[in-house]
């Protein structure tokens, strides 16, 4: 499946995270389980779970199924890229991950870049119907980080 053979690829930064990116995820991680939403290689090794509606490997840990409809909490929910499919979702996931995890941790592009297939939307800051705690922009990217510990 041609789909399948993209996202199962390490494709170049910034369409993949780098090692400081990677960094920032760890960095920003609360103590507990993860969940990865979606299967982003270079963030496996740093998750418990990873869910996808259409994962490129099969294994013990991976969850198929729409981000929306988890209802397991884990204490770090990531993602890379989850943000850019469209609004609804983005809002969606935001939604699900303030109840069901402590933090959430995303990064998200500013605009489409050329090997960009499936992107549509690119958030900023402002319009998240809950402000995140913390954000991190880049050229290419930001990351978004939302501390739900204390809500």
């Amino acid at each position: 499946m041609k789909n399948r053979e993209y996202w199962r690829t390490q494709l170049p930064h910034p369409y993949s995270p780098n090692d400081q990116d990677v960094q920032t995820y760890l960095n920003n991680k609360v103590e507990g389980k993860t969940l990865l939403l979606g299967c982003t290689h270079s963030l496996l090794p740093h998750s418990d779970f990873q869910m996808d509606f259409d994962p490129w490997y099969d294994g013990t840990t991976v969850i198929t199924g729409d981000w929306r409809d988890n209802r397991t909490h884990y204490e770090n929910m990531m993602g890379d890229g989850v943000f850019n499919l469209n609004k609804e979702l983005t809002f969606s996931v935001l939604e699900m991950a303030q109840v069901f995890s402590k933090r959430l941790i995303v990064r998200s592009f500013n605009y489409k870049l050329p090997l960009m297939k499936i992107a549509d939307y690119f958030p900023n800051k402002n319009e998240f119907p809950l402000r995140p705690t913390e954000h991190i922009q880049f050229s290419e990217y930001s990351f978004y980080i939302w501390d739900f510990q204390n809500d």
